[in-house]
């Protein structure tokens, strides 16, 4: 059914509040971690508008379990082009961000823009108390800055869903400027986007954890060949934030 979030906005774009997608030129808050004590068990005493990492009650990733969920559709339409992506890495992630505003998801009647996409490994989802190697998170604002973000899960195999021309151009250390601005994607025919989704309220999954974001989580995972799995743990190995309680929150699955 979105779920990790933050770039630097292009002119095209409408601008992105997320703080996680900013590369590190950009003005920076309290430094954050995955791992010690600025883990994701510390982002909330690191900073006051970190807060709701650790008060908030809708927190995301979480445990997507079927047996709690209850079956609805939604309309979720996908408009996207053939686009040069830049290539970033934020200290927390490789990231990319769009050349245009082309890229559009229809949620609910909504339109919104894709301001960026970003990995993380393992996946931060969990389906049924599994997790999977990777997840890729598609992050989408509308005008009014609400945010949509569609997950989806990457599991080593003997495919891929990014070309090599794509995959090698990720910067191995953390970037102050655009690392790679020719990689041209469709991402429309790269992800199953009608498969079976699980859709819940939730949170940006790093600092400042801010509420009130629709994630759309797919269950059909892609593939990822080992070679690029590899190649990704070697910039980052563990950058995913543990599942939070549900808290009572209602999923749906179409």
């Amino acid at each position: 059914m979105v779920y990790s979030v933050v770039l630097a906005a292009i002119s095209t774009l409408p601008s992105f509040s997320a703080e996680m997608e900013k590369p590190p030129s950009f003005e920076k808050k309290s430094e954050w971690s995955y791992q010690g004590e600025k883990g994701p068990e510390h982002w909330g005493r690191l900073d006051a508008e970190y807060a709701a990492c650790s008060n908030g009650e809708s927190q995301s990733p979480v445990n997507l379990r079927e047996a709690e969920t209850k079956r609805g559709s939604v309309d979720v339409q996908m408009n996207y082009r053939p686009t040069n992506f830049t290539l970033n890495n934020d200290g927390h992630t490789v990231l990319a961000e769009p050349g245009n505003a082309n890229n559009t998801l229809t949620y609910e009647g909504e339109e919104y823009t894709l301001s960026q996409f970003h990995f993380h490994a393992p996946s931060e989802h969990s389906i049924n108390g599994e997790y999977e190697d990777m997840e890729l998170h598609l992050v989408h604002e509308s005008p009014e800055g609400e945010i949509v973000v569609t997950a989806f899960m990457l599991e080593e195999g003997s495919g891929t869903t990014f070309p090599s021309s794509f995959w090698d151009k990720m910067p191995q250390n953390e970037t102050e400027a655009p690392a790679s601005a020719d990689n041209r994607l469709n991402l429309e025919k790269l992800l199953p986007f009608s498969e079976t989704n699980f859709r819940y309220e939730g949170s940006l999954t790093t600092p400042p954890c801010t509420e009130g974001v629709n994630w759309i989580v797919y269950e059909e995972p892609v593939s990822v060949s080992s070679d690029q799995l590899e190649d990704f743990q070697q910039i980052y190995d563990d950058n995913h934030r543990p599942v939070q309680p549900l808290n009572e929150r209602e999923v749906i699955k179409d």
